[in-house]
């Protein structure tokens, strides 16, 4: 969501960014709710439950402001809510996460599912570049991410078959030498800006086709 808020801050064309935000955030309720209703019923800890809680109530905060960004308002209110709100909202994702993979036996989906969420944060943290939100930092959470997912990305050649993983490098090389010319680039064009956002979702749709 917040990938395609910043896509549509950034001004490209040809998509809905903005009807791709509110779908998304529409999806993501539905989402908590159930696995807050779910929970009650599967014998979870109690930490899960609070941690469960605590992060509905900031999600309305940071769904409300994922809208009016969505909507064209880029005032900056929503905009900081969306800088304060999201890493955290994340990480407490992710960590809720680790709990429940912890119950189940191990298989792939939970890599692949690590891979698509590094991808998100990866094109998010490019696209504030872009936009010149906090450049210095975001600069630095983006180098660390493309070394990061290109770690990962080699872990994969062990675990799917040579062709799928092929496929994922081609795409990737293709976009992190877009990423190190955005980086540097004083001005960005729009082709560049869209070639973008198309990349990131051929690698997101590959991703979910290992799933």
């Amino acid at each position: 969501m917040t990938r395609d808020a910043c896509f549509k801050m950034a001004g490209i064309t040809g998509k809905e960014f903005g009807a791709r935000v509110t779908f998304t955030v529409g999806y993501m309720e539905q989402s908590i709710q159930s696995l807050r209703e779910g929970h009650k019923t599967a014998g979870h800890s109690d930490m899960v439950s609070d941690r469960l809680e605590a992060f509905a109530g900031q999600w309305q905060t940071l769904s409300a402001a994922l809208q009016q960004v969505s909507a064209g308002d880029y005032h900056s209110v929503p905009v900081q809510q969306i800088l304060q709100l999201e890493p955290a909202l994340h990480s407490e994702l992710s960590e809720i996460h680790a709990v429940y993979a912890a119950e189940r036996p191990k298989d792939h989906t939970d890599a692949v599912l690590a891979k698509k969420m590094q991808i998100h944060k990866l094109i998010k943290e490019a696209c504030f570049v872009l936009r010149g939100i906090s450049t210095e930092k975001y600069t630095r959470y983006l180098n660390a991410s493309v070394t990061e997912f290109g770690e990962a990305l080699n872990m994969a050649h062990r675990h799917f078959e040579p062709e799928t993983v092929q496929a994922l490098d081609g795409t990737w090389q293709e976009m992190k030498e877009l990423l190190t010319e955005l980086v540097a680039a004083d001005k960005v064009s729009d082709v560049h800006k869209i070639r973008l956002s198309s990349l990131s979702d051929e690698m997101i749709a590959k991703l979910s086709a290992m799933l």
